[in-house]
């Protein structure tokens, strides 16, 4: 509302008590009570959003969705947003170097067609499995998406090995599957959102992934007949569909997860070993805490994940191998590399925050200053001979496009928030320009009113001020107004002083462009 979000009746008590906010009050309701409400200002809302999904509460953000000068009657004002644990992106929230997974989970009961293919011919078998589970990861500040499914009475054990292990900042699930009944002896520490079953169904689920996808088949994925994986994935997708309102254009790909290429390690045997976290449950003076020397957050998320699932696949651990012998050899290459990637910002949440909306213009000069070290990346990287790193460094992309882009369209120097304007370049849009101009003299119209103003009446205190409810109005101090004239039009009384227009302050009523 205006330079404030404001929450009402049940809201304003919470969130007064929650974020120590002074609670006021506003007009009647129907029995003739006092509202009561409370507020804060528009360009700091990230950080109470924070505050309170660390608290536990799911935050809906609503927004007004039409002008203000062409609404008649109230705005119009819808939820452009719903924020929980598993969808806050804020860098402020997130650790760099840990995942923040969206979890979803499915059972499925019945049984499973399976082939088997003898010496003269295919005959088709029926397994019957009294339940499959489904389970599905999105990081939706990175767009990491997966899926994978387990069959079996040690199905339930698998999943609560997997909130042990990757620790969920949220659970999906469906309204018809009680999760504590499910997994008894677990302590689960993340909130546990549930969904209306229907989203998890099949057809549905499988048709809410082709959408996401932008294609027409899942074959190429690895999902042949894991239905209770595909049912947790579109389910997932639809439920950020819903509460984040954008088409979540960085989640283009889906993964597979097999369950048998990579050794599993328990959660018990994580705690013990001490892989990612210390018996103290912190990072510091963990194997992984000791062994990362990464630049970049996006490789310390790398390297996490090698510890979790290490591999189990000879040819692709001699693959890995081979790569690292080649950059433990080629020393000069190695410091010039992590010289380079020391300019790289963490591009996976960073294209993650574009996405959705809540990336800065300082963002996205980050974004274009990275793209710019992908060519010297390139040349270093190139002299090394590991068919790994050769396979890698084809799929790489200069992003030559998205730097253009961003080089002749943002300044130099942009503010933090785009509200706060001079974020595009100068000469790039002709009209833009046209229109700073005139707001320029307009504001240096306004400067030499203001002194007019003060010669003609005396009050050498006197301001001319703007607002969106006014336009232009002249403030006069208590002890001034003696000195008002005869042509000021009181508009407003305020504790210290009042608040005046004029006809020629009526002219200039639109206020800055």
């Amino acid at each position: 509302m205006g330079d404030f979000y404001e929450m009402f009746f049940e809201d304003a008590l919470t969130a007064s008590r929650a974020l120590d906010l002074t609670l006021t009050s506003r007009a009647k309701d129907n029995e003739g009570g006092p509202i009561p409400m409370c507020g804060v200002p528009h360009h700091a809302a990230d950080t109470y959003v924070t505050r309170l999904v660390k608290k536990g509460f799911r935050v809906a953000i609503c927004d007004q969705v039409e002008d203000a000068k062409s609404a008649k009657g109230l705005i119009r004002r819808e939820v452009v947003r719903v924020v929980s644990s598993g969808t806050l992106t804020s860098t402020d929230y997130l650790d760099a170097r840990t995942p923040a997974f969206l979890m979803a989970l499915f059972i499925s009961q019945g049984s499973r067609s399976t082939r088997s293919k003898p010496a003269t011919r295919q005959s088709a078998t029926t397994r019957h499995d009294p339940t499959c589970f489904g389970v599905a990861l999105l990081d939706l500040s990175t767009g990491e998406f997966s899926s994978t499914e387990y069959d079996g009475i040690l199905g339930s054990s698998a999943i609560a090995e997997e909130i042990a292990v990757l620790q969920p900042r949220e659970i999906l699930v469906p309204d018809n599957l009680d999760l504590g009944r499910l997994l008894p002896d677990v302590n689960i520490s993340a909130p546990v959102t549930t969904v209306q079953s229907w989203t998890f169904e099949t057809e549905r689920a499988q048709q809410t992934l082709l959408d996401q996808l932008h294609v027409t088949s899942l074959n190429g994925f690895g999902f042949d007949g894991h239905h209770a994986a595909i049912s947790a994935a579109g389910a997932l997708i639809r439920y950020l569909r819903d509460t984040q309102k954008r088409a979540l254009t960085h989640v283009r790909r889906i993964k597979f997860r097999p369950t048998t290429d990579h050794l599993v390690v328990d959660s018990t045997t994580l705690k013990h070993l001490e892989i990612v976290n210390s018996l103290q449950n912190q990072r510091d003076g963990s194997l992984l805490d000791t062994v990362d020397s990464s630049i970049t957050a996006m490789g310390g998320r790398q390297l996490r994940r090698w510890l979790l699932k290490p591999l189990i696949t000879l040819e692709r651990i001699q693959e890995r191998l081979d790569a690292v012998e080649d950059f433990a050899y080629q020393t000069v290459v190695r410091l010039k590399l992590r010289e380079h990637l020391r300019d790289i910002a963490d591009l996976e949440r960073l294209v993650g925050r574009v996405a959705l909306g809540s990336a800065g213009p300082r963002e996205l000069l980050a974004l274009q200053q990275s793209t710019t070290t992908i060519p010297r990346i390139r040349k270093q990287v190139g002299q090394l001979k590991a068919p790994l790193i050769q396979s890698l460094l084809a799929e790489l992309d200069d992003l030559t496009d998205i730097r253009t882009v961003i080089e002749s369209t943002i300044a130099d120097d942009p503010p933090i928030q785009v509200r706060d304007g001079n974020v595009i370049r100068d000469g790039f849009d002709k009209e833009l320009d046209e229109l700073r101009t005139i707001s320029q003299s307009g504001r240096q119209n306004i400067a030499i009113m203001e002194q007019a103003e003060r010669t003609r009446t005396g009050i050498s205190t006197l301001k001319i001020k703007y607002n969106r409810v006014f336009g232009y109005y002249i403030e006069v101090s208590k002890a001034n107004l003696n000195a008002v004239p005869a042509d000021y039009h009181r508009k407003q009384t305020i504790a210290n002083g009042e608040r005046y227009v004029t006809p020629a302050l009526k002219e200039s009523r639109s206020g800055p462009v």
